[in-house]
């Protein structure tokens, strides 16, 4: 879930492209809460995070930020800086792919050009 999707989520009883994962059994606010403890973690331990993101959460959504932003433009600028440095660090095989499209995405929300 991105920015947007919670909306989704409320105005149709969908989880913004979660399926029938385990997200679509659970409330939208806690599939929002979940999200963001996710994008955290991909901060801190990112070859975790992109070794399973994609068995139950779509890495696409995932890396493209918090649900909810953090409380000043600040924090969520750092935020998205320490996520995109951490994942740069992953070099793990088998995760290349997986590290290049949540790059893109990251970028993409950060705004930086690829």
């Amino acid at each position: 879930m991105g920015q947007g999707d919670e909306r989704d989520c409320v105005g149709t009883g969908t989880l913004g492209g979660a399926g029938d994962s385990t997200l679509s059994r659970i409330g939208c606010r806690a599939a929002a809460d979940l999200h963001d403890a996710m994008f955290q973690a991909l901060g801190q331990n990112p070859s975790y995070v992109l070794r399973r993101a994609e068995t139950e959460y779509p890495l696409a959504d995932l890396c493209r930020g918090r649900s909810d932003p953090l409380q000043t433009y600040n924090d969520a600028i750092a935020e998205q800086e320490r996520t995109i440095a951490a994942v740069k660090t992953v070099k793990s095989e088998g995760l290349e792919s997986k590290r290049e499209v949540c790059l893109s995405k990251l970028e993409q929300a950060h705004g930086v050009r690829s």
